[in-house]
This record gives C-alpha cells, sequence and structure tokens, in this order.
C-alpha cells in the first residue's frame, strides 16, 4: 500500500511541477522556485522520506501551489494533487513508525542510558587523579622519593581519560536528542563511530546506530529535518 501511494504521489508532484513551470507569473512566489520544491519532495518521496515543513508550506490553504492553480486554471489537477498527497502522508506515517522511526526512537533512548553509564564510567580514574596529586604534594606517606614524573603520570592520564569520557557522554546524550529529532546526520554518524570505543555498550550501540544511519532513507529523513 505503501508503495502505491508512494508511487502515485510522485507522478503527481512530477505532473504539478510540469504545470507549475507552464503558469503563468501572476503570483509573488517564483514559479521556478516552487517547481523545484516539488520536484525537490519527489526526490525525497523516492528515497522514502517526506519533508512536512514543506509539504505544508505548499500545499496550505490559500498555499503556493493552491494560488497558481487558480490563476492558471487547472484546479482539478491540484485536486488529484492534494489528495494523492494526503494518502502517502498517512502511509508514510504507517510505515516509519514500523521500520526506521521505531528504531530511531529506541536508538534516541539508548544513546541517553549509554551517555549516562558513560559519563559514570568517566568518573572512575578521579581515584588515580587525587593519589597522583597526593604524590606530587608529598602527602601520600612512603612516596617522598618517587619520581616526580610517576606522579605526573597519575595526574595528566586520568585527567585526559576523564575529559574524554564526559566529553563523549555529553556528545552521546545530545546526539540522542538529535536520533529522536532526525536532524545533523554527520554528527550522529561521528558520535556512534566515538562510541566503539566504549566497550561493551558503546560498541554494541555504535554498530547499532551505524546500520541504521547508512540506509537511504534514513539518510534522507535526516537531510529532510536539516531543511
Amino acid at each position: 500500500m505503501y508503495d502505491s501511494t508512494r508511487h502515485r504521489a510522485i507522478k503527481a508532484l512530477e505532473r504539478t511541477a510540469q504545470l507549475v513551470e507552464g503558469s503563468s507569473n501572476e503570483t509573488p512566489r517564483p514559479l521556478a522556485r516552487t517547481a523545484d520544491e516539488l520536484r525537490r519532495l519527489a526526490d525525497q518521496a523516492h528515497a522514502g522520506a517526506v519533508d512536512r515543513r514543506l509539504v505544508t508550506d505548499l500545499f496550505a490553504p490559500r498555499g503556493a501551489v493552491q494560488e497558481i492553480a487558480s490563476d492558471n486554471g487547472w484546479h482539478d489537477d491540484y485536486l488529484e494533487l492534494g489528495r494523492a498527497i494526503d494518502n502517502w502522508l498517512r502511509d508514510s506515517e504507517t510505515e516509519l513508525g514500523t521500520t526506521d522511526g521505531d528504531q530511531l526512537k529506541l536508538l534516541s533512548i539508548l544513546h541517553y542510558v549509554v551517555g549516562g553509564l558513560t559519563g559514570l564510567a568517566a568518573l572512575f580514574p578521579v581515584f588515580h587523579l587525587v593519589l597522583g596529586i597526593m604524590m606530587l604534594t608529598g602527602e601520600l606517606d612512603g612516596t617522598d622519593d618517587a619520581p616526580a614524573a610517576v606522579a605526573w603520570f597519575f595526574i595528566v592520564f586520568p585527567l585526559v581519560m576523564i575529559l574524554f569520557g564526559l566529553t563523549l557522554a555529553g556528545f552521546t546524550i545530545y546526539a540522542g536528542k538529535l536520533l529522536g529529532r532526525r536532524r545533523r546526520h554527520a554528527l550522529c554518524f561521528g558520535v556512534a563511530c566515538a562510541q566503539l570505543v566504549f566497550f561493551p555498550f558503546g560498541t554494541a550501540l555504535g554498530v547499532f546506530t551505524l546500520i541504521v544511519l547508512m540506509r537511504p532513507a534514513v539518510r534522507a529523513a535526516f537531510d529532510a529535518g536539516d531543511r
């Protein structure tokens, strides 16, 4: 059902783009821009994505397409397009909710969970950091003759690990928010790659996230969300 309504919507969008290009310019909106946006929606439909904000802008009452149709006498074509778009939006919502949409929602939740676990794990080296500071200041018994380099190692290395872990935790939580909104595909992809070093939870989540993000339909959904 979804593929059938999507195919009809693509044909209707391409047909309407041709009608717009052949219309007279009696509206304040440039015809070429409207035709390009209609073709962009058709391309998104090919990829299985929907830019709902663009659909609203074009097909709202007294919107650009309706005004052009009224001015140029192809109102019946406009009604046919409206029906095709409505069916496509309804079926695409159902389709997304059963496949990629559900997985993106699950990934969003898991990113919050793993982000919190990463933040907690990042605080484990605090003990070594305190130990290094005590060695450097001589407050730790039996370390008066210890080389300063050893103390600095116990300070610098844990500090780097803490900063890296907290940064990764912050980006993981932020990526969870972006996944829920389908925004900034490149950043989510980069965070998923960085998560691979956090074994085992981050590794499993990173692999799953990369698999989902590499799907063409998901990529198209992110592209639509960023516009």
